[in-house]
């Protein structure tokens, strides 16, 4: 296989692991009877992409003709990492804090950061052919409209948490996921501004 083509099949493995571990922190909230078991898919695909993104760390530092800059490449592999990391780190709160019972809007967010995660392995899958810059750019959209929408859940999710429930401890913790949650978008975002930057310069 050209080395090339290794940077983009590395970059794509990582997003599909992204997506599945979206996928399956998306079932873990609307299964919290049982959550481990959701969760411990989620590391699972955190394990996988950690190990793609190690070989994608040391091909580029073997490789002497990149794709694109070595900056970028980096930036990228970092990022959608960080991605499947933050929702591990968010999935695991769930059986070690013994979450049993959600708000309606932290369902709908982690919708949210599924559709997200789809996108971002939607044009991560598009970098090895960036003339078709259009469908990048829509999709590019999409996840920064997806990262406002998730703001606003955060506002109105923490909002209602405070005007309708009195457990303290309770309104720490799902605070704290609805923060993490929301990270997921930003980050989904970054991917976006990186993509459409290597658009911009490569494409």
């Amino acid at each position: 296989m050209p080395r090339q083509d290794a940077f983009f099949e590395l970059f794509e493995k990582i997003a599909s692991c992204l997506t599945s571990a979206a996928q399956a922190f998306y079932q873990e909230v609307q299964q919290l009877s049982s959550p481990d078991a959701p969760a411990d898919q989620v590391l699972h695909y955190k394990k996988m992409a950690g190990a793609h993104a190690q070989r994608l760390f040391t091909l580029m530092h073997k490789t002497f003709i990149t794709p694109f800059d070595r900056d970028e490449i980096h930036r990228l592999n970092d990022i959608l990492y960080d991605i499947v990391n933050m929702i591990n780190l968010t999935a695991q709160r769930f059986p070690r804090y013994g979450i049993r019972e959600i708000p309606p809007m932290m369902v709908t967010l982690a919708e949210v950061c599924y559709k997200s995660a789809q996108l971002v392995e939607e044009v991560v899958c598009q970098l090895h052919n960036l003339k078709k810059n259009g469908s990048i750019a829509k999709a590019c959209d999409q996840i920064k409209a997806y990262e406002s929408q998730a703001d606003q859940l955060l506002i109105d999710g923490v909002a209602s948490l405070l005007r309708e429930e009195n457990d303290i401890k309770k309104i720490i913790i799902l605070k704290e996921v609805y923060d993490l949650m929301e990270s997921i978008t930003d980050r989904c975002q970054e991917v976006a501004f990186v993509v459409e930057g290597i658009v911009l310069e490569y494409g």
